[in-house]
């Protein structure tokens, strides 16, 4: 999808649905789909009293659901083993599909980075730098989109020896130091407005980091949904007892408004997008590569969500 900004960006399909658009492409068979392991300690409605080292269910299901429809970044660090320079996602431009292995001796055509959505609101804090002015200056690198390279290895090794290298640099800091990273939603210009999200965790934890709210601010709060671990022995209920409201909070709703679904409180959100003739559905983890599988560290509980993304 192409965004009034300019950048193109993966949209999920179920927001897609909802945008209105003239002409589209053919959708996928489902919007989501979610893996779930059956030999966790899931806790369901009707058991009685919740156990210790029991998860809810539907806590679970809810918060998966929530990255299926767009609550995730595309940051992540596709380049070294260990994670220590982020980008958005360069795969899905050398292969046109994310979930397809790229081949290493083929030669490519840089094409530039991919955010997702989520990521075109995403800013710096406390200055509220949009992060998606990273993207451009990675986009700029070595002649910009367009240039073409023997391999992807070659392109890997003129990027990490590029000057734009130091700002993957820079957004590995971001994501690892506490509250430096935040969702600023829809028509908002205030620092109270951003959404912290997870930043606190040193080194990057792929699927934890960045897409989801910051731990400490909302854990007892109407917006304990997105953190990247959930308490063990509370149940969903529970957890809206302690924070008061619903399990989707205020600020979580702000964020499905950002991206573009109709909610009570605005059934009419901004949905200034446009499609470009190579459009395509791909379907694809809700983070790229392996990312789709989340580990809630208090839980021992190993899940995954794919979506369907509508690229450009």
């Amino acid at each position: 999808m192409q965004d009034p900004d300019g950048i193109g960006r993966f949209y999920p399909q179920a927001l897609v649905k909802q945008l209105g658009l003239k002409s589209h492409p053919q959708y996928g068979p489902y919007d989501i789909s979610s893996m779930f392991n059956a030999d966790a300690s899931f806790y369901f409605e009707g058991d009685g009293q919740i156990a210790p080292a029991q998860s809810d269910f539907l806590f679970v299901i809810l918060h998966e659901f929530m990255h299926g429809l767009g609550f995730i970044s595309n940051w992540n660090d596709y380049i070294n083993p260990t994670p220590q320079a982020l980008t958005p996602d360069i795969t899905p431009l050398d292969t046109g599909d994310p979930s397809v292995q790229i081949n290493s001796n083929s030669q490519m055509t840089f094409q530039g980075f991919y955010e997702f959505v989520f990521d075109r609101f995403m800013v710096t804090l406390p200055d509220l730098t949009p992060t998606s002015q990273f993207t451009r200056v990675l986009n700029a690198f070595n002649g910009g989109i367009g240039t073409k390279y023997a391999t992807y290895g070659v392109f890997f090794q003129y990027f990490v020896t590029s000057p734009e290298y130091e700002t993957a640099l820079q957004m590995y800091n971001f994501s690892t130091t506490g509250q430096s990273l935040g969702f600023l939603p829809q028509n908002s210009t205030t620092l109270a407005d951003a959404i912290i999200l997870e930043t606190t965790l040193s080194p990057f934890v792929e699927g934890s980091s960045i897409s989801h709210v910051d731990y400490d601010t909302y854990t007892n709060t109407s917006d304990f949904l997105m953190r990247y671990m959930q308490d063990r022995g509370v149940t969903l209920e529970d957890a809206v007892a302690r924070g008061g409201g619903g399990p989707i909070g205020p600020r979580l709703l702000r964020v499905l408004e950002s991206l573009g679904y109709a909610t009570v409180n605005n059934p009419n959100p901004d949905r200034n997008v446009t499609t470009i003739p190579n459009t395509k559905v791909v379907v694809a983890a809700a983070a790229p590569r392996n990312r789709a599988l989340e580990a809630w560290g208090k839980l021992g509980v190993v899940l995954g969500v794919v979506i369907a993304l509508v690229g450009w």
